[in-house]
């Protein structure tokens, strides 16, 4: 039997940090606190489904329609009072009444040996349900979940490039299309390999998204991209138009 058709489940790691429902959803672990002696961080998502009668047909029939999604990530972890995470969950659970949740992102670990960056999730979430276990005699445990405030964000081990916008068009660059250009990424050094066919416009700066060609890997939404100066007709002083990723594969 092939074992790499199997995940075993080790090396999960969930990360926090102390937030509102105003704070942005995490993309990294820079500023978060890693909970440790972790268990199970299972991911749980649920719809509401309303039944809605559809009269395209002569008689009518019944559908589901999905009206909304949540999730719920159920955790379990072994007790250290003097871990830091602990700290932050029971922190959180006891001041969410006051509008206390937790920023949150699981990272998943990479088996391939790709030297991709891993696959993570992440979101805001309120702790309910916080629970010791301290039977004699075993291991004492916390049992707590984390309920969604608003949809997670999920980023894909490897993800390329799929659409760009344009942050800048820069300026003084020679008119005429650049094919297969490569692209520099300015804010995340993992995300590589992409290119793309870019259109320099008659005054002299990019005004429409590039067409992706080769769609690399380890890109997030959000990463700021550029080009050598050269290779979209630019030289001296010119300005080399920079972009966003909109949407990754």
């Amino acid at each position: 039997m092939a074992t790499g058709a199997f995940f075993a489940a080790f090396g999960y790691e969930l990360w926090v940090a102390t937030g509102t429902t105003a704070s942005s959803i995490p993309s990294s672990t820079t500023g978060l606190t890693r909970i440790l002696s972790l268990d199970n961080a299972g991911i749980q998502g649920a719809s509401d489904v309303t039944d809605v009668i559809d009269y395209d047909s002569e008689a009518g029939f019944k559908a589901n329609l999905i009206t909304g999604n949540s999730y719920t990530i159920s955790c379990s972890m072994n007790l250290d009072v003097t871990d830091a995470g602990y700290t932050l969950l029971k922190g959180a659970f006891r001041n969410g009444g006051s509008g206390t949740l937790l920023r949150w992102l699981r990272k998943t670990p990479v088996t391939d040996n790709s030297g991709d960056d891993a696959e993570f999730h992440s979101g805001l979430a309120f702790v309910s349900n916080f629970s010791e276990d301290i039977t004699a005699g075993n291991v004492a445990k916390v049992t707590f979940d984390l309920n969604g405030y608003g949809a997670y964000n999920f980023y894909p081990q490897g993800a390329g490039i799929a659409t760009l916008t344009v942050t800048s068009g820069g300026s003084g660059l020679t008119a005429a299309s650049y094919d297969d250009v490569a692209l520099i990424n300015t804010t995340n050094v993992g995300g590589i390999g992409a290119t793309a066919d870019i259109v320099v416009a008659g005054t002299g700066d990019v005004t429409s998204a590039p067409t992706i060609v080769l769609a690399g890997t380890n890109y997030r939404v959000g990463d700021v991209v550029t080009v050598a100066l050269g290779d979209v007709g630019g030289s001296g002083s010119d300005v080399v138009p920079t972009f966003t990723v909109a949407t990754i594969s």
